[in-house]
């Protein structure tokens, strides 16, 4: 038997990614310190053991593995071998868990591009009832942000199509690629970012959401309902979106970040055409596709963005020939058809250059 200890403790799970029977020792209400499960291989085979921080923003934790002839290095990973009779071969990985990837549909066929352009074949969180279920149980209990692996482990494990031959918006699939970001760095996103993006392009008035109020944040209103709590928290955690969105911005941001970007200032010219071309192309919507990080209309003529959080709605678009780069944002949800109103505004933007060229 192995006794396995840790903060947050998932399951143990075969080769194949598959949860074993009765290891799992999961809480809805959040509270996972001091869980321990009792463990005995009956095959051979390597085992893996996942688990999780209770602390976000150290992002390490103790897995205490203990068997009746060896016994684990206690460190940051979560991964051992165990075989029939308890022994246990081979120490944590010091890299950390990575072992919840396994068991993400079509995951020996993922490749980065398909991440970046929703096109791997993964579901989403928000849509499935287990996530909805611990979303209002924690806002019951007025706190708990959600992991990026959770997350991740809410959406089903049957693809929904195979990699690179269609398209799915996926917040989910954008944490995924937060973490491969992280492997492939050894530093967190946010210092990455904050580093390479905002501080280099003076984007001093976007925000991270790296914690659970946010400072400065306009209240948000869903079906007329505000959205902050009087200690300026949310009933879902902010913190818990990082790479799905993750940031907190206005308007002006929007548009000098996208004129960056259409200007090479962001990314090279080069990789801004890689970033328009990408992404799998619906037959049936010749009009539109999603590249890397961008929808992409008319070939390439504009692209832009949308967002979306309870309480607020953002669209920002880009027009390559003009140069004109409109954003808009409102701070209540619902019916709210932005493009709309940015196809209002360019359109008032073209008649007020005809009217200044047939006055000259």
């Amino acid at each position: 038997g192995v006794t396995i200890e840790a903060a947050r403790f998932y399951g143990v799970y075969d080769h194949k990614g598959n949860q074993i029977a009765d290891t799992g020792d999961f809480h809805p209400d959040g509270d996972y310190d001091d869980r321990r499960v009792l463990y005995t291989a009956i095959r051979t085979g390597v085992h893996y053991l996942s688990a999780g921080t209770g602390d976000s923003r150290k992002r390490r934790f103790k897995l205490a593995v203990r068997a009746m002839h060896d016994r684990c290095t206690d460190g940051p990973g979560t991964s051992c071998a165990v075989t029939v009779g308890g022994a246990v071969e081979g120490a944590i990985e010091l890299d950390g868990d990575r072992d919840w990837y396994r068991r993400l549909p079509n995951a020996d066929d993922i490749r980065v591009r398909h991440l970046l352009s929703h096109s791997a074949g993964l579901g989403d969180y928000p849509c499935t009832m287990r996530f909805r279920v611990r979303m209002v149980w924690r806002a019951i209990r007025r706190g708990g942000r959600f992991e990026p692996e959770e997350l991740i482990g809410f959406i089903g494990r049957k693809p929904r199509y195979p990699a690179g031959r269609g398209y799915a918006y996926t917040d989910a699939g954008y944490l995924v690629l937060g973490r491969v970001i992280e492997a492939a760095a050894g530093r967190p996103y946010y210092d990455l970012l904050r580093e390479r993006i905002l501080e280099p392009h003076g984007l001093d008035e976007i925000g991270l959401q790296d914690r659970s109020a946010l400072p400065g944040i306009t209240p948000g209103y869903t079906r007329g309902a505000r959205n902050l709590r009087d200690d300026g928290t949310m009933k879902f955690d902010p913190s818990s979106e990082w790479t799905g969105g993750g940031l907190t911005t206005n308007p002006t941001m929007l548009a000098e970040f996208h004129g960056a970007l259409a200007e090479g200032r962001i990314v090279r010219p080069e990789s801004l055409d890689a970033m328009l071309a990408g992404g799998w192309r619906d037959p049936a919507r010749p009009d539109w596709h999603y590249g890397f990080g961008l929808f992409v209309y008319d070939g390439g003529a504009s692209f832009g963005h949308g967002g979306r959080w309870p309480g607020y709605r953002t669209h920002v678009r880009h027009y390559a020939a003009s140069g004109v780069t409109v954003a808009v944002q409102t701070n209540r949800d619902g019916r709210l058809d932005l493009q709309a109103v940015v196809d209002r505004i360019v359109s008032s933007l073209a008649s007020d250059n005809e009217t200044a060229v047939a006055s000259r």
